[in-house]
């Protein structure tokens, strides 16, 4: 069964390769308890949540839209 990551915040970070901006959503790992970024682009691009597998771990992760 896939744990919960839990949102943390949106940060906007610049792109060095483009000089652009671009919105990142932290998430924090159900598991391991460590952070990790997603543009929101990739969060938005599906409808409802999203699994994957955790950064850190093979388990997987569930993160809910913001």
């Amino acid at each position: 069964m896939s744990r919960r990551a839990e949102y943390v915040k949106d940060v906007e970070v610049l792109d060095p390769k483009t000089d652009d901006y671009i919105s990142l959503e932290v998430w924090r790992d159900p598991g391991t308890g460590r952070l990790f970024a997603l543009e929101v682009e990739f969060m938005t691009s599906g409808q409802g949540s999203l699994q994957m597998k955790s950064p850190y771990t093979k388990a997987e992760i569930l993160l809910d839209p913001v």
